[in-house]
Order: structure tokens, then C-alpha cells, then sequence
């Protein structure tokens, strides 16, 4: 008789029992002191920001390196965060089709960012280039998400995710804030660099938030309407 209702209870336990849905992996990852100050160091170093992430600034001498030569050290502005990317929670997270985003804050905490996808194209719509052979279809391969920052509800962010890493902006605690690369990604690259979580109020003079030259007042003379 035992087998019998062994059989009974097995799909009622089953029933009962919650399902954990496998954990997606981490799309971002925390620098550790040392490493977040080593690493900007050698980014300040060899390169500059890209436009949508701040530049960095030299201001701090440092007595030596790891190795024994002197080096110089690369202070963040305040509120600028550098994290590591992992390709695999990029990838977990397109698949998913969205959902929670956790990028690491540089006052140690973590923004949450909620999303879900969106496409700036209408059903049907397409991009197309045009050469010597007539026009074709463009494709990026590019996944566009928007939403809000967890428990800010007067927030909003916009992030892009694709090949190259990932991108956004995002309006947090008052303040417009950018993610994206430390440095250019080339096609043969073999992972993707840090990447930078800043305030806008970081950016230098030389490194302004892009601009579309289309506005309210202009946008009757230099737009065609569909």
C-alpha cells in the first residue's frame, strides 16, 4: 500500500513545493578598491572616455606601482563608478527579454534598475541603407530597453545592449546620470572593457553630452512629416 500513495503524493508535494526559477546571471560586476583604482589608473593613462561616459582626471602622485616604478594615479570624480561586464549576464538578459538590472553605485550600494523592452520602430517599420545596388536592410543587433530605478518612481532610464556593451542614461535622485564602455570596443576585441556609471556633473568641457540639433524650434523647417 505504500507505493500506491507514494504515487498519490508525489504531484500534490509537487504542487505545493514554490519554483525557484534559475538565477540569471549578473550583468555587472564590483571593482574592489584596489582594483577599481588600479584600473583607473591604466584607463587614465592610455585613453580617453568615450563621449557618453565622463573623462577621468589626473590628480593624485602615486609612490610606486605593483612592479616598484613610480606611476602616477587616476582619481574618479565623485559619483563615478567602474565595473566590470560579463558577457554571459548580457546575453542571459536579452534572452529574458528584460527585467532587473543591478549596476554597482560608487557610494557602495546598487542601483536597480527595472526594464522592459521596447522598439523604436513601428510594426513594419525597417532601416535601410542605400549604395550603387539599390537600398538594404540594417539589422543591429541591438536590444532597447526603458523603465525605472526601483523605488524612485519619478525616475526613468534607457539602456541598449548589444555587441559593443552596454549603453544608457538615466535619471536618478535629481540628476542625470550615463552608463556605458570605459573605451571604444573594436570588432576584435576579444571580451569588453569596465564600464562607467557617472553623473552628468562629472563630465570636463571638452567631453559634452550629445545634443540632437532638432528641437521645438526647429523641427517644423528641417523634419518631413510621414
Amino acid at each position: 500500500m505504500q507505493r500506491p500513495l507514494l504515487r498519490t503524493l508525489l504531484p500534490l508535494l509537487l504542487l505545493c513545493t514554490p519554483f525557484a526559477p534559475p538565477a540569471q546571471a549578473a550583468v555587472f560586476h564590483r571593482l574592489d578598491a584596489s582594483t577599481a583604482r588600479l584600473a583607473a589608473s591604466v584607463l587614465g593613462a592610455t585613453a580617453r572616455a568615450r563621449a557618453s561616459a565622463p573623462a577621468m582626471h589626473t590628480s593624485l602622485s602615486a609612490a610606486g606601482s605593483a612592479t616598484g616604478s613610480s606611476a602616477t594615479a587616476t582619481v574618479l570624480p565623485e559619483g563615478v563608478s567602474l565595473m566590470s561586464v560579463d558577457t554571459d549576464g548580457i546575453a542571459a538578459f536579452r534572452a529574458a527579454g528584460g527585467g532587473s538590472l543591478e549596476i554597482p553605485s560608487a557610494d557602495g550600494g546598487t542601483l536597480t534598475l527595472e526594464l522592459e523592452p521596447y522598439s523604436l520602430l513601428m510594426p513594419g517599420a525597417s532601416i535601410t541603407t542605400t549604395d550603387a545596388n539599390g537600398p538594404h536592410d540594417v539589422r543591429p543587433d541591438v536590444s532597447l530597453y526603458r523603465g525605472h530605478i526601483a523605488g524612485e518612481p519619478d525616475s526613468w532610464a534607457v539602456i541598449a545592449m548589444g555587441a559593443a556593451g552596454v549603453f544608457g542614461a538615466l535619471e536618478h535622485a535629481g540628476e542625470r546620470w550615463n552608463l556605458a564602455p570605459s573605451q571604444t570596443v573594436t570588432a576584435a576585441a576579444a571580451s569588453l572593457p569596465l564600464h562607467v556609471l557617472a553623473p552628468e556633473s562629472a563630465r570636463t568641457e571638452a567631453n559634452a553630452p550629445f545634443e540632437c540639433g532638432i528641437n521645438a524650434s526647429n523641427e517644423d523647417a528641417l523634419s518631413v512629416r510621414l
